[in-house]
């Protein structure tokens, strides 16, 4: 009897080394998982790291690009602005011509029918 009981604490034994191997095994198998997790979150805040960099020069050239495009559209608004000016200066001065103009070919007009009526009263006084 006492050897089945040595026996059966032998395997007990036996059996509680195999678990605590399968136990040990376990655990070196998650450290490594974690240890394989802290690389990549080590990979990723490298990545973010760069992602920011990039975002940070975009921005500042996107920054510098608008700037240049507003500044060429402003010069360009302000020349817009004076050619503007100039073109209604020189349809008011057209306007005054053509209201000259207007009045002189009334003024001929007039001048005409009254011609035209005097030389027919001429022609009924012959």
């Amino acid at each position: 009897m006492e050897e089945k009981i040595y026996d059966l604490l032998a395997k007990l034994y036996s059996d509680m080394n195999n678990q605590f191997s399968e136990v040990k095994q376990d655990i070196n198998e998650i450290k490594q998982d974690v240890t394989d997790l802290k690389q990549d979150v080590t990979g990723l805040k490298q990545d973010v790291t760069g992602l920011k960099q990039d975002i940070s020069k975009i921005g500042a050239k996107l920054d510098g690009e608008i700037s240049d495009k507003l500044k060429i559209m402003a010069d360009e608004q302000s020349v817009m602005r004076k050619d503007i000016v100039e073109i209604k200066g020189q349809i008011h001065i057209n306007n005054v011509k053509i209201d000259d103009l207007t009045d002189a070919v009334n003024l001929l007009h007039s001048k005409t029918e009254k011609h035209d009526t005097d030389i027919v009263k001429l022609k009924q006084a012959k």
